[in-house]
């Protein structure tokens, strides 16, 4: 499948959508609280954070929340102030694209949100050990027409890479398998020997279970520490990562640990969603900034990370003093993803 079809103009449609109805969600929260109800009110954050009675940790989840209301055209800001718009013009929904997995995974979130900036739920227990999984195994899934796109895209730039039988492949944070069994259905003839990691004993355990490879093996590996160590030294033609290495804590850190479990011309291959200048806010960070990794803490305040723009990646691999860098961005009107590759 071409990239150009993953990222086609219905894709666009259905991400303007979901970003539209997570804006609404969000508001409905803020007015739930009599926040935003008239155009005349200007309110601070210092104001919305008491209002919500915010756990200290989650100040920047409702931080992200203002400005992304904002972004999309709900509310105005001024210097210190925000205050509602009239009149927000109205998206349909797309007919001719499933986003019931993001819809839904949105609003279950939107239902529990205060609860988790409150400090009440831990958003672990909320999207982990809240019916098995389910609701994180079911969002980073085939099912979900919005975020499959890039599982398919590196499964199919990698069958794109010169493999051979003798190459081993290390997937970093592979959470579920959804990417892994992407990937390996691209190479099944290539009889590739290929190590999918998580930090996860669980994931791990799920990965193996669910994927039918003879050449598969699952090790809980934690990107932050010496991969090298983690995997007995092993060195690795080529290491994958999809939507994951960004939630590092120490990038450069972790790049350099995984140039050393790489072979000699040995390559790094991302998958990951990119920030647009234009509009740089991605709705699905409504989702993640309330996870520990997304959100971090640095000199005692917490702030958000979160996804990367294009030249970030770029001056981050040269620091890491990878060569032959290349970024293929998506195509359509926004920048949504990259497959981001590096070698050494």
């Amino acid at each position: 499948m071409a990239e150009n079809t993953l990222f086609s103009q219905e894709y666009h449609q259905a991400y303007k959508y979901a970003s539209y109805y997570t804006g609404k969600k969000i508001m409905k929260i803020f007015n739930q609280l009599g926040l935003f109800t008239k155009t005349n009110d200007w309110i601070t954050i210092n104001e919305v954070l008491n209002r919500i009675n915010c756990d200290y940790s989650f100040v920047p989840s409702v931080k992200w929340a203002l400005e992304f209301v904002v972004q999309e055209g709900f509310i105005r800001k001024n210097k210190i102030e925000y205050s509602l718009i009239n009149n927000k013009t109205s998206i349909k929904k797309p007919t001719n694209f499933n986003l019931k997995v993001s819809l839904n995974t949105i609003d279950f979130i939107s239902k529990n949100w205060l609860d988790v900036v409150r400090g009440n739920i831990s958003p672990l227990h909320l999207l982990f050990r809240n019916n098995n999984g389910e609701i994180w195994r079911t969002y980073f899934g085939q099912s979900n027409s919005l975020y499959k796109v890039h599982n398919e895209w590196i499964a199919n730039y990698l069958s794109g890479q010169k493999l051979a039988s003798n190459m081993t492949i290390l997937e970093l944070g592979a959470g579920y398998g959804s990417g892994t069994r992407e990937a390996i259905n691209k190479i099944l003839d290539k009889k590739i020997n290929y190590l999918a990691s998580d930090l996860s004993n669980a994931m791990c355990k799920f990965i193996k279970d669910k994927t039918s490879y003879d050449y598969l093996d699952t090790l809980i590996v934690n990107f932050d520490k010496d991969i090298a160590l983690q995997v007995n030294n092993r060195e690795f033609d080529y290491i994958l990562a999809i939507n994951a290495l960004h939630c590092s804590k120490d990038i450069l850190a972790t790049l350099n640990s995984i140039k050393k479990s790489l072979k000699k011309g040995g390559s790094l291959i991302l998958s990951e969603c990119i920030r647009d200048f234009r509009s740089p806010l991605m709705h699905q960070e409504f989702i993640f900034n309330l996870l520990p990794g997304y959100t971090q803490k640095r000199n005692n305040e917490y702030f958000i990370q979160g996804f990367y723009y294009e030249d970030d990646w770029i001056n981050v691999l040269k620091d890491a003093g990878f060569i032959d860098i290349n970024i293929d961005l998506n195509s359509g009107p926004k920048k949504l993803g990259a497959i981001i590759k590096g070698t050494i």
